[in-house]
């Protein structure tokens, strides 16, 4: 029997703010299609629309035959260790709303919901399709929070209609998640635990984040938004011997001749000097914008006038003339002075000495020593991009 759950109306206030923060809840964990905590396993011909992580662990297996479209795989990498806070966060947020209806037992197939928190106890189930009406409004959320499993059985579908955007829907589920046979599914499932997608399941503007365990599938589609840009491009970091795939750039875009971002993104590279990320943020629409990149003890280095398609931007190279300048030990974005003196109290240290800077091992020999001193003569009293 078809049930209709109206959300509490003294709700709708409360909610309304919530919607508003939507597309940023998951943080940096939003371009993640699947995102596990130990494994990503794959059988058969699954294709990914947006990133692929898992962190602490690195191992994933199945990618080819499976693909990963408009992303990158992140195998322990520093992206994933980020998305995975990013979705720690993210989790206890949805875990702690206030609940406008409690659904324990009930089984979704069958209702139609409007836009809300609901609660499960225990674990939650859709044997059947479950509507969700977002009444005209496209910020209007939908929220699950499951105090243990949720299951869907073969052919179990979520539709969200009359407006609604699928990216609006949250499954917080204290547990695992599975998806059954040719489930098509809605939303993004967070889980404490694992999740399963079994063949032929679907996830559509939505994803599969698991923060401990693994996430399985076997010939499936999973896509984030539909607006995800992806961004790619080299940074070469100068005087730099050490491993450059910890050591965090960040990336901002800014108005063309503005000193202030209007987005900006932590990457870390590849062995290469390459990075590449993705972003559903509303703040980078098409157009042209100055590209900045600055490492932690290196100086800022711009891209002038760099356009952004709906699809995003590739070749952001902050190589030749424009690689990142070393020396900016206490990161003011000059070589001056004061970091002379952080040097100085630095010398002739190693990371398990007291007076150990990390920033002041300018060429990342793990001691502070003359070959940075002589990194930092070269280059003092340079000044690095606004």
């Amino acid at each position: 029997m078809k049930q209709t759950v109206l959300a509490l109306m003294a709700s709708l206030t409360l909610f309304g703010l919530h919607t508003q923060a939507n597309a940023q809840l998951l943080g940096s964990a939003n371009t993640f299609a699947v995102l596990a905590g130990s494994t990503v396993t794959n059988t058969g011909f699954t294709v990914l629309s947006g990133d692929l992580g898992v962190w602490p662990g690195t191992q994933v297996t199945g990618f080819p035959p499976g693909v990963v479209t408009r992303g990158a795989i992140h195998a322990g990498d520093g992206a994933a260790m980020q998305a995975q806070a990013d979705l720690t966060t993210a989790y206890n947020i949805l875990a702690n709303e206030a609940v406008n209806t409690n659904l324990t037992s009930q089984n979704l197939g069958g209702m139609t919901l409007l836009p809300g928190v609901y609660r499960f106890n225990s674990s939650a189930s859709l044997i059947g399709t479950l509507t969700l009406d977002a009444q005209g409004d496209p910020n209007a959320s939908f929220h699950f929070q499951i105090g243990s499993t949720l299951v869907t059985a073969t052919g179990a579908a979520v539709n969200v209609i009359n407006g609604g955007s699928d990216t609006n829907v949250y499954w917080q589920v204290g547990s695992s998640a599975t998806l059954g046979i040719g489930t098509a599914f809605r939303g993004h499932i967070l889980a404490l635990a694992s999740i399963t997608l079994n063949t032929g399941a679907t996830i559509l503007n939505g994803s599969a984040l698991a923060r401990t365990g693994g996430v399985t599938m076997g010939s499936n589609t999973i896509t984030v938004s539909v607006s995800v840009k992806q961004f790619s491009g080299h940074v070469e970091l100068q005087g730099f011997i050490g491993d450059a795939t910890v050591q965090p750039i960040v990336i901002e875009f800014r108005h063309p001749g503005s000193s202030n971002p209007v987005f900006a993104r932590t990457v870390y590279l590849r062995h290469d000097g390459s990075f590449l990320f993705t972003t559903n943020s509303p703040s980078l629409p098409a157009g042209f914008y100055d590209v900045t990149a600055k490492g932690t003890h290196w100086l800022r280095s711009k891209l002038s006038t760099v356009y952004v398609a709906a699809t995003g931007a590739s070749g952001l190279d902050f190589t030749g003339p424009n690689f990142l300048i070393n020396g900016d030990v206490d990161g003011d974005n000059e070589v001056s002075i004061g970091d002379f003196s952080l040097l100085s109290a630095a010398y002739n240290s190693s990371p398990s000495s007291p007076r150990w800077i990390a920033n002041a091992d300018l060429n990342g020999d793990l001691s502070v020593d003359v070959g940075d001193y002589a990194i930092l003569s070269t280059n003092y009293s340079m000044v690095g991009d606004d």
